[in-house]
């Protein structure tokens, strides 16, 4: 887990309990979501995904929660999937070429937590 954020948590359990489990509700079902979603897409595309795009939403799950992790990999997935299509449209890609996703995802994490 993150230094960061279990140093974010320790004053907020200690000083007010109730607001902390609510918290921590929110962000353990964020990481589950975000780790569980790609980690499934990883084993069913035969690592068709990296696993350190699974990592990396699942600690996103953390800090923006369930809801914020669907928006950022909705939001990721389609800048993805317009990046590669004007790229296969300009033949600079082929079908089977892959690009990382990484980067659109952490343009649909900021764009959502910006926005939200």
């Amino acid at each position: 887990m993150s230094v960061t954020w279990l140093s974010m948590m320790a004053p907020l359990i200690i000083f007010d309990t109730k607001t902390a489990i609510s918290l921590l509700k929110e962000s353990f079902l964020g990481f589950a979501t975000g780790g569980g979603m790609l980690l499934m897409v990883y084993l069913l595309s035969k690592k068709g995904l990296g696993g350190g795009d699974v990592k990396f939403m699942a600690l996103t799950g953390l800090y923006i929660g369930p809801g914020g992790v669907y928006a950022a990999m909705l939001i990721g997935s389609i800048l993805a999937g317009l990046t590669v299509l004007s790229l296969i449209c300009i033949k600079k890609l082929g079908r089977k070429d892959t690009i990382p996703l990484a980067p659109f995802l952490y343009a649909g994490i900021l764009t959502t937590v910006f926005l939200m």
